[in-house]
């Protein structure tokens, strides 16, 4: 048995971080069918099936498709229109940036438009854990709102409850990584915290090469959107990280921001 709190904390452990198609149902085919190798809460690793399994909880609660909820809750109240599942419904093809080449059918195909993870293609390109197309302006707005308590122009999305689990160590005792709700805080993926940002700063990295960091201290925050599995998936962006975090820190000390000497 687990909660919903382990799930979002990722502290629920199951055999691979990242569930192979295979591994969804077939009844059910938005959830993953894998067994826990690790009592809940007794260690960290990153599982894209936390995710998965949180997006199918929404969906049962709402009574809403996932990409439904998600454009009625988050997105349009904080006017991210640039963002969303399944880009090509809405936007030309000139718009997004290609994703890779894929040859796991036997056929050379260009990506583009579609979801880089395996696991979500297969769910449909709308998933708990991948398939959102954003810009920089949108996440900006994103960040901007956890910043601001939960509210951006007048808007209120989150409570200040929710984002303060959002931002503040929830892992269990005895579990040396920290994670807050959903993002992280200390752990082997905190690198864009880089030199500067304070030992507070909360954020996340996608596998494709994507990081939000947000500092609460100095109410700063970078995003940065590269793909760097264009065309093949064999760069590395990872030893940038932390640079990227330093530089960002810098910057905002230079604007003025109370960044923590």
């Amino acid at each position: 048995t687990f909660r919903i709190r382990d799930l979002r904390r990722s502290v629920q452990v199951v055999a691979s971080a990242a569930p192979p198609p295979s591994a969804l149902r077939k009844d059910k085919p938005r959830t993953p069918e894998q067994s826990p190798t690790n009592p809940p809460g007794s260690m960290f690793r990153y599982s894209d099936i936390n995710f998965i399994l949180l997006g199918a909880i929404v969906e049962q609660v709402s009574g809403q498709p996932l990409d439904v909820y998600v454009q009625s809750n988050i997105l349009a109240p904080l006017k991210m229109s640039q963002s969303g599942y399944l880009p090509l419904a809405r936007f030309s093809l000139d718009r997004i940036v290609p994703t890779q080449r894929e040859t796991e059918s036997g056929v050379d195909t260009l990506l583009h438009g579609a979801v880089h993870d395996p696991t979500a293609r297969v769910m449909g390109g709308v998933a708990g854990h991948a398939g959102l197309f954003t810009t920089v302006g949108d996440l900006a707005r994103y960040a901007r709102m956890l910043l601001n308590g939960g509210e951006l122009d007048g808007v209120r999305v989150l409570s200040r409850q929710s984002v303060r689990l959002m931002t503040t160590p929830q892992s269990p005792q005895g579990i040396k990584e920290t994670r807050a709700i959903g993002f992280d805080i200390n752990s082997p993926y905190a690198r864009p915290r880089g030199a500067k940002f304070s030992k507070e700063s909360v954020g996340h990295t996608g596998f494709t090469g994507c990081i939000l960091w947000i500092d609460p201290m100095s109410n700063s925050f970078f995003a940065f959107l590269s793909n760097r599995v264009h065309p093949d998936a064999k760069a590395s962006i990872v030893p940038f990280y932390s640079v990227i975090g330093t530089l960002s820190a810098e910057a905002a000390l230079a604007e003025g921001s109370a960044l923590p000497r």
